[in-house]
């Protein structure tokens, strides 16, 4: 979940995990907004990363969350 405090500032974007000294990405996007959800494939990772690659007037993000796979 990636909240954004201002609607519309980020414009691409990608969560990144990283394998050894490399970062891959897991997840690509354009825009973000309120309450941005989304669900990707399963992986184990020690560190997780949140890209902005593309962004107007300074990206300001007031919550970033990984969550543990819901149960089916």
């Amino acid at each position: 979940m990636i909240d954004e405090a201002y609607e519309g500032r980020i414009r691409q974007f990608q969560l990144e995990c990283r394998d050894g000294e490399t970062w891959k990405p897991i997840l690509r996007g354009q825009t973000v907004g309120r309450n941005f959800t989304r669900r990707f494939p399963l992986i184990t990772a020690r560190y997780v990363r949140l890209n902005i690659l593309k962004a107007t007037e300074g990206p300001t993000v007031w919550e970033f969350q990984l969550l543990p796979p819901s149960k089916p």
